[in-house]
């Protein structure tokens, strides 16, 4: 048996980084013929891997000297981030501008019609973020509200992080349109919204919703209120570069870009809210949203909000540009997506815990809202 080693030049740390390389070890558990070894962006940490002599190369840093200090290993190299263009490197990673469509699509379906993107735009990751957003609001005819290149925020225990004053930050939230929902490209950044609101006595989520990116369950637990943020998969990032780093050992290809798709919005209360002012089309939003998953249909709807259906019809059309029934499955969809993601149960249960009634029915409707069957959603977070 050849040996393969393997060079992880990731630095250590808990969130993001954590579950790549977790993801990454899952692979490497399968392959007994590869031996690893972690290091990170110091000098004589990679002078000692030269000497190891690795075959392969995964690196996921922000730092503009990666490429330097290691374009002298000559080696296939993945890369895990997106902060800049490595040479030489394929990049295996969440596809950013759906991350941004997402994001968009989440808030629009929050009945926001104001909304904003914070987050600085050196990093390839957040210009990605930012022109999928953009772009999913040009598509609805809105317009985005965006400040100038701010400084990136250091999360801390400390007093000082709560209380250093940014005035153009603080101004800019300040004189935003209310109600706003406001994207942040990362999970550090959205904590750091929500510190800011909390000092400006802005309530979140009714006066600004917040939607972060990661999900690093202790950013979006530190924020009060608890932070909403989109799943990404890092783990499922860490294994597919592996995988990937397999294939070219092998001088097989491997599309660079190798994108992966946003897992789903997991739902905390930074979004707890719809912008709406209708309060009968909000109380039938409301009830779906109770409902959905015990299999209600239209009728149902209408008897707990005694209007015309044509009426309310047409309302949530001009409110939400959707119909009532889009709106039941679309609460359907999203509780199969949390199922799917979160448990190993069988389809059938479901379909039956989401309100579709039978397998085929959730497969249906699943892929006809999300463009994919719900046992391919289902492998992408399981590999």
């Amino acid at each position: 048996m050849t040996i393969k080693r393997i060079a992880i030049v990731i630095e250590l740390a808990v969130g993001y980084r954590e579950d790549v390389i977790r993801g990454l070890l899952r692979f490497i558990g399968t392959r007994p013929d590869w031996l690893y070894q972690g290091c990170e962006l110091k000098k004589e940490e990679l002078h000692a891997l030269r000497k190891w002599r690795p075959d392969g190369i995964i690196v996921g840093y922000h730092d503009q000297s990666v490429g330097r200090l290691l374009c002298g290993f000559s080696l296939p190299t993945i890369d895990v981030f997106n902060w800049f263009d490595l040479a030489d490197a394929t990049r295996v990673g969440v596809d950013d501008i759906e991350v941004g469509k997402l994001a968009a699509e989440f808030l629009l379906q929050r009945g926001f019609r104001h909304l904003a993107i914070i987050g600085e735009t050196s990093a390839n990751f957040a210009r990605e973020r930012r022109d999928g957003f953009i772009a999913a609001l040009k598509a609805a005819d809105l317009s985005c509200h965006r400040i100038g290149e701010v400084a990136r925020p250091t999360v801390s225990w400390s007093v000082a992080f709560r209380t250093t004053p940014d005035k153009m930050l603080r101004k800019w939230l300040r004189e935003l349109p209310k109600p706003v929902g406001i994207f942040a490209i990362d999970d550090d950044w959205a904590l750091t919204l929500s510190e800011l609101c909390n000092q400006e006595e802005i309530r979140v989520p009714e006066d600004v919703a917040i939607l972060g990116v990661d999900n690093e369950e202790l950013l979006c637990q530190m924020s009060r209120p608890p932070l909403s943020s989109i799943d990404t998969g890092a783990e499922r990032v860490g294994w597919e570069a592996a995988g990937a780093l397999a294939r070219l050992l092998e001088g097989e290809k491997v599309p660079n870009p190798f994108l992966l798709s946003p897992m789903r919005v997991v739902e905390r209360q930074s979004t707890d809210i719809f912008a709406i002012e209708d309060q009968e089309v909000l109380t039938a939003i409301r009830f779906i949203q109770a409902n959905a998953h015990l299999g209600i249909s239209v009728t149902e709807v209408l008897r707990a909000v005694p209007t015309r259906r044509r009426t309310l019809e047409h309302r949530f059309r001009a409110l939400l540009g959707r119909s009532i029934l889009e709106e039941i499955q679309r609460s359907r969809v999203i509780r199969a997506r949390n199922l799917l993601a979160t448990t190993d149960i069988k389809l059938s249960l479901v379909a039956q815990r989401s309100g579709f009634g039978s397998a085929g029915r959730l497969c249906r409707v699943f892929r006809q809202v999300t463009g994919e069957t719900p046992a391919n959603f289902r492998r992408k977070g399981l590999v």
